[in-house]
């Protein structure tokens, strides 16, 4: 039974279409008007989502108009004005990764109110094994964590198939904020600060334009290097690419005193001397040197339908979305990001502000 009113702001991101027809396959989300400037994307809307109401601007919208969900796919700078006229109109907000643009942007979202009603759409967090590995580390599986690694990358923006709406306003530094750091490391610094209870406070970055691309403008890089200090101590290391030839890898390890936690895609490796059991999902597979291993394959994803039916379930229960996916993860994951472009223009190591 239909319980919610949606409308989709933003329709020149290809997660919309995927994100919306999450919404839709929970039975319970009616999906009422959409806006954007794009003819040809209202035009498909009411497609595939229609007989939708198109607006072509918020401030075509009735005053009086209200909706229960608001889901937020427009650029990323133009997120820091559509998220504060849905919460001022009382919506819920799903929304695509990352908050913002910039920092600034973030913290205008996060000052309009949007910590207990929006839900930042990091993946990653849908993964099957992103509590559990949290927990294993708070147990104190890894004894005290010194390293953390994250890879991520895909073959390229239009080479993968990203429609020319999409790349339009990724490639712009302006409406998109920057290149593959903001488009793919804002996972990993997201998982990092979650899985580890810690902040990141110190940025060391490099952003290259290999100069491969004629859509990609000098400004915005295709590939980038990360070193990263934690506030406990603990040290990072991101790279993400445009130019990953064969498996597009999201993956990461964390190192520790007392043992090595991996994340292969797909199956998850422990290797820990502390004497911690995993949950019994997590198979036994040797012992070494006082070194117990354990495997843990990661359930299959349900796509957008699981993530979407999640928010769904959290807005009609009232019930607080996961710290990972709140604003306040999100504008601790823009202000490092904001860091790292700031080190990367400056050549030198920057402290993380905020």
């Amino acid at each position: 039974m239909t319980e919610l009113s949606a409308i989709v702001i933003g329709l020149a991101s290809d997660h919309a279409w995927s994100m919306a027809d999450g919404l839709l396959s929970t039975g319970k989300v009616a999906i009422d008007a959409v806006v954007d400037g794009g003819e040809h994307r209202r035009a498909h809307a009411q497609k595939l989502l229609g007989p939708v109401t198109e607006y072509r601007s918020l401030a075509d919208v009735p005053d009086d108009a209200r909706f229960d969900i608001a889901l937020v796919c427009s650029d990323n700078r133009a997120k820091a004005d559509v998220v504060p006229w849905c919460l001022a109109r009382g919506s819920h907000v799903y929304m695509d990764k990352p908050l913002a643009a910039t920092g600034e942007g973030a913290a205008a979202i996060a000052a309009a109110g949007g910590t207990g009603r929006v839900m930042v759409a990091f993946h990653t967090v849908f993964d099957g094994v992103h509590d559990e590995a949290k927990q294993l580390i708070a147990d104190g599986a890894l004894g005290r964590v010194y390293l953390a690694r994250g890879v991520a990358g895909h073959g390229g923006l239009r080479e993968g198939g990203v429609s020319d709406d999409f790349v339009d306003w990724l490639v712009d530094p302006d409406r998109g904020g920057g290149g593959t750091f903001i488009d793919q490391a804002c996972y990993l610094l997201d998982t990092f600060m979650d899985q580890l209870g810690d902040t990141i406070v110190e940025v060391d970055g490099v952003a290259v334009n290999l100069g491969e691309r004629d859509y990609l403008p000098a400004a915005v890089e295709d590939v980038s290097l990360a070193t990263l200090r934690f506030a406990g101590g603990a040290l990072g290391v991101i790279d993400t690419k445009w130019h990953q030839i064969g498996p597009s890898p999201l993956r990461l390890s964390y190192h520790g005193t007392r043992g090595t936690l991996i994340d292969y895609g797909g199956r998850w490796e422990l290797h820990t001397a502390a004497g911690v059991v995993p949950p019994p999902a997590w198979q036994r597979t040797g012992e070494h040197g006082g070194v117990v291993s354990y495997a843990r394959t990661t359930p299959p994803k349900d796509g957008y339908s699981g993530e979407a039916g999640y928010f769904v379930a959290r807005v009609l229960s009232g019930e607080p979305f996961h710290p990972a996916l709140t604003v306040t993860a999100a504008l601790r994951v823009q202000r490092v990001i904001d860091a790292f472009y700031a080190s990367a223009r400056s050549g030198a190591r920057v402290a993380v502000t905020g």
